[in-house]
């Protein structure tokens, strides 16, 4: 397992980040986040080399004033977990499962492969 920590993590608009598997398909990555998680609009997280959207989670951590937020036209292969609010913007494509914890979760006309709303798996 591979855990990266950030205290905040942005992603600009028209950005792509690649992940890489490195060959395995079972590598898991945790990308922990602090505060806030924001993705740009048409912000791409790609996965490589074998990696898979259930084996990387993007965790933002902060419960009180922490956001996450994922801009409109935007591709995120991975699940995500939201302490604090979560929204997604419209004809964004989640390939992975967003889960919102204690504040809410709006999504516009997002596809999304698993919806939770308002619910943190430990």
């Amino acid at each position: 397992m591979n855990v990266v920590d950030y205290r905040r993590l942005r992603v600009g608009p028209n950005v792509t980040i690649n992940v890489d598997g490195a060959g395995n398909p079972d590598t898991v990555v945790i990308l922990r986040v602090q505060q806030s998680f924001r993705a740009r609009k048409f912000a791409t997280i790609n996965l490589v080399n074998g990696l898979q959207p259930k084996n990387l989670v993007l965790y933002a951590r902060r419960l009180h004033g922490g956001k996450t937020m994922i801009g409109q036209h935007s591709t995120i292969a991975a699940t995500v977990f939201a302490a604090g609010s979560l929204s997604v913007g419209e004809e964004t494509v989640i390939d992975g499962q967003l889960f919102a914890g204690r504040s809410r979760l709006q999504a516009r006309s997002a596809v999304v492969g698993t919806l939770v709303p308002n619910e943190i798996v430990p």
